[in-house]
């Protein structure tokens, strides 16, 4: 087993380093994008890829997670001011959830961002450094979406109904950082399918 892997950045993120999943296989409530994720092209293409996500997933399910970031986030002099959770991937269980809670209080000084499609976990309480945006695809229930929660609508305005007051992602998160504090502004963001 590989020890876990963390990306430098993309072209979307820039600089900011990440943790991902495979797609779909490790998303619950998947069938609103399923067809349509971004993330399933790199996946296939790029066999480094692929065998880096799989081989993180397979660190999160045998219970390693906190113990392997830890190590990771500790052997940089600099500490990371931005951690992306899931360029890829989503969580898949609340147990994992909680594993990232714990990360994200043992790393006080790092922001830690991540979207998801269990909208229920945004009820569940953490450290302020740890931002939880619910992703709406068209035709999903935004119900279960507590009234505090930032929303990152992906599409057309067109496709919701009553959507909260969002700002338009301009495509790099280096140099934004707005979707970091998104519920701290009380306001969501919208984002085109890609």
């Amino acid at each position: 087993m590989n020890p876990i892997q963390i990306s430098k950045g993309n072209t979307k993120t820039g600089r900011i380093p990440a943790f991902s999943l495979p797609p779909i296989k490790s998303c619950p409530n998947n069938k609103f994008c399923a067809k349509q994720c971004y993330a399933v092209k790199s996946y296939r293409m790029y066999p480094s890829v692929k065998t880096a996500w799989n081989n993180n997933f397979e660190i999160a399910q045998r219970g390693s997670l906190v113990d392997e970031f830890m190590q990771w986030y500790e052997s940089k002099r600099k500490k990371p001011k931005y951690f992306r959770i899931h360029v890829s991937g989503d969580f898949y269980n609340e147990d994992y959830f909680m594993k990232w809670i714990d990360i994200a209080k043992r790393c006080p000084d790092t922001k830690f961002l991540a979207f998801t499609k269990v909208h229920k976990l945004a009820s569940i309480p953490r450290s302020g450094n740890f931002e939880l945006v619910c992703s709406m695809f068209k035709g999903m229930d935004d119900s279960g979406i507590p009234h505090d929660a930032a929303i990152a609508y992906a599409g057309k305005e067109e496709d919701y109904n009553n959507m909260r007051e969002f700002i338009e992602c301009p495509g790099n998160c280096e140099t934004c950082g707005v979707c970091w504090s998104l519920s701290k502004k009380n306001i969501s963001v919208r984002f085109h399918i890609h």
